[in-house]
């Protein structure tokens, strides 16, 4: 009986410390995260804004589930949509971006114009340029390509 009793109390220690150490390799990555969402945000591509339109929200933080970090911005204004793609495919490929132009599909009118990936401390990270709404465009950056209001 002594001998379960010691058996059962190893076990819920190996339990408790398993649950602690994940607990701290969690916070650790989630802390990554928000550190890198803060790095995403100081991006100078982020900083580039066409003549004629007005900075909007800006955001940035990290998805907790799935620990992607993010950070954007959307702009007003009345800015031509062909032209706003151009001034963002200059600025990005002056920024070392690899650029693709996305053709948003007829059934979303939301997605992407223009599309990019580059490394940034050994990993790549992505960058969207979308038109969610007449006179609105969104500029998003993530370290997931699947990330953010636009698909590419």
């Amino acid at each position: 009986m002594l001998r379960a009793v010691a058996v059962a109390a190893a076990g819920a220690l190996v339990v408790v410390g398993g649950v602690t150490g994940f607990g701290r390799w969690q916070d650790a990555r989630s802390t990554d995260c928000r550190h890198r969402s803060v790095v995403l945000a100081g991006l100078p591509l982020l900083a580039e804004q066409p003549p004629g339109v007005l900075r909007g929200d800006t955001y940035s933080g990290c998805d907790a589930d799935r620990l992607v970090a993010y950070a954007g911005r959307q702009y007003h204004g009345e800015a031509d949509e062909p032209a706003v793609l151009s001034f963002y495919r200059a600025a990005a490929e002056r920024d070392a971006w690899r650029v693709t132009e996305a053709a948003p599909a007829p059934s979303d009118p939301g997605g992407a114009g223009l599309c990019g990936s580059r490394r940034l401390d050994g990993d790549t990270v992505y960058v969207s340029l979308s038109f969610p709404a007449p006179d609105v465009f969104e500029l998003h950056v993530a370290d997931s390509p699947d990330s953010g209001p636009a698909r590419c």
